[in-house]
């Protein structure tokens, strides 16, 4: 049976069980102080008995999770690690070895991808071949020369990029043109899985190393959406006021399992709700900018914003629309699409942003990981139209 059509028939049984146990338990209490005590006591405790049963079926699931945790602990692969190796198979002429770098991957994610700091997160330390991290600091290419000023690029995972070899990251292939062009500047990784760009303003805030001439390259886009996703209950519940905010507090807290089956049955992605979110973030994060621009100016450092490309801004024919629906919910599509159209609207103007959402519109099966994370050939594509566009020769 399809998984899907399992979870909602799971979902439905459920919804009817609770339901009819708050039916018993009414009537139960009715028979009790008004009617026959006996019939009374005997609802009562059948709603007891299944209360128990739900309550041990609730333990029941928590310890499968944590298991299936434990397993994740002591087997640990990067997320999405099978799609990884399937698309560093497809491209011709890698550039390392493809085994031997994903069991350094592997054993890099037994340690955790950050650890948190007093003001923000920091990459967790490493020494390998492939991957090497100092101080928070992923290693790249070294400059050709050398060079007083540098270029501090601060994103979160699409930076870091642990999809690659440290010479095949972003920020190196970004070092390497510059190299190529003898531009004599230093490009250093502030990369970190999960980081937003506000907690990359505070990264930079915390660089001591930072100096007049330096520019601070910020890639932002997809972890700025973070916790945005526009609902509303369906059907008649869309017309309870507070319901998604309330259900959603009792999700939180519960971690109910059972709660948490009912909330994903019970509530629908609304397009307008989510647009109105990613307007508001938006305008937050221009304001945001334009803060952290004008307090560089004065050091006389450069900031720049960068829009990141992701597989549904790269991808715009007709014939592309199939490969969004095979492997993407249309939701996820209509999301980033929303949250692009948003930022865009709200940093026209700025003179320190750059749109490079689309600099990646080629075959997304070698550009892309996943819909998000670049490949080593895709680093490339995107440090290339970067350089092309000025951004840093310019400077």
């Amino acid at each position: 049976m399809n998984a899907r059509i399992s979870f909602r028939i799971r979902i439905l049984w459920m919804s009817i069980f609770n339901i009819f146990l708050f039916l018993i338990l009414t009537f139960g209490i009715v028979e009790l102080f008004i009617k026959s005590r006996l019939m009374g006591y005997v609802m009562v405790s059948i709603v007891f008995v299944i209360s128990v049963f739900l309550m041990l079926s609730e333990i029941a699931l928590r310890k499968y999770n944590r298991k299936k945790s434990e397993k994740k602990i002591t087997n640990p692969q990067s997320p999405h690690r099978k799609m990884l190796e399937q698309m560093l198979n497809k491209i011709p002429n890698p550039p390392f070895n493809i085994n031997a770098f994903l069991a350094e991957l592997d054993d890099y994610y037994k340690y955790g991808l950050t650890k948190k700091t007093l003001r923000s997160r920091v990459s967790t330390d490493y020494n390998g071949t492939y991957i090497k991290i100092a101080d928070g600091i992923r290693n790249g290419i070294s400059p050709s020369s050398n060079c007083e000023k540098k270029i501090f690029v601060l994103g979160g995972s699409t930076v870091s990029c642990l999809e690659s070899p440290d010479e095949w990251t972003l920020p190196s292939r970004i070092q390497d043109q510059l190299n190529n062009l003898e531009i004599p500047k230093k490009v250093i990784n502030l990369g970190v899985s999960g980081a937003t760009t506000f907690d990359r303003f505070i990264a930079a805030s915390d660089q001591d190393s930072i100096g007049a001439g330096d520019t601070l390259f910020f890639w932002f886009g997809v972890n700025e959406g973070k916790g945005l996703w526009g609902r509303r209950g369906k059907g008649i519940l869309g017309f309870w006021p507070g319901f998604v905010e309330f259900f959603a507090l009792v999700r939180k807290y519960s971690k109910s399992t059972i709660i948490n089956w009912l909330y994903l049955e019970l509530v629908r992605f609304d397009e307008n709700a989510h647009r109105r979110l990613a307007r508001t973030r938006a305008a937050e994060l221009r304001k945001s900018f334009d803060d952290e621009f004008r307090k560089w100016a004065v050091k006389d450092v450069r900031v720049i914003a960068g829009l990141q490309p992701t597989i549904f801004s790269a991808l715009s024919n007709t014939a592309d629309r199939e490969f969004l629906a095979k492997d993407w919910k249309p939701e996820m599509v209509t999301i980033m699409n929303i949250q692009y159209e948003e930022f865009r609207l709200s940093f026209a103007g700025a003179t320190y942003y750059f749109d490079l959402s689309n600099s990646t519109n080629v075959e997304p099966s070698s550009a892309f990981v996943d819909w998000v994370h670049l490949s080593w050939c895709g680093n490339e594509l995107v440090a290339d139209e970067i350089c092309r566009s000025g951004i840093f020769t310019n400077t």
